[in-house]
């Protein structure tokens, strides 16, 4: 049996980074103790200088741009293995399908359109080509939006 990573915390040490860590169901729920496990940290795992608008900004152009067809194995497709890399992360590491142009489209829409008509829009006018024009100004306000009330919702009202 797989074992389930259903829940996910961002831990902010500080404004210049963050430490992701999950929370072992199975094996937390054998031993009856939480059992959280170390998964990422975003500036070592993205290659960010820290976690500011401007960077997340960067490091979702790139999620953008990659092509999901790149031959990993092959060719120099280096925003295609942060894009795969961030779809396993994003799941902690509990899919680890390819990433193809659909999961790009899901994750690319949910970082810059996180009001909802936004979002149905974004991924409505998505090709499959990875063409979609997104004003960055957006991105910025709408990651650090999410992070934010992430951030407030597991910490402040738990």
């Amino acid at each position: 049996m797989q074992s389930g990573f259903f829940d996910a915390v961002n831990v902010f040490w500080n404004a210049q980074d963050y430490t992701q860590y999950y929370l072992d169901l199975e094996t937390s729920n054998s031993h009856e103790a939480a059992d959280w496990k170390f998964l990422y940290s975003a500036k070592s795992e993205y290659q960010i200088d820290d976690i500011s608008p401007s960077s997340m900004n960067q490091l979702a152009m790139k999620l953008k741009s990659a092509d999901p067809q790149c031959d990993l194995e092959t060719k120099p497709c280096e925003c295609n293995k942060i894009l795969q890399r961030y779809s396993q992360l994003n799941t902690a590491k509990y899919n680890l399908k390819h990433c193809d142009w659909r999961c790009q489209r899901n994750h690319v829409c949910a970082i810059m359109r996180v009001n909802a008509s936004e979002h149905k829009e974004c991924i409505a006018i998505w090709n499959g080509a990875g063409i979609l024009l997104l004003r960055p100004t957006l991105l910025e306000a709408s990651f650090l939006a999410v992070m934010l009330g992430f951030f407030i919702e597991r910490f402040l009202y738990s």
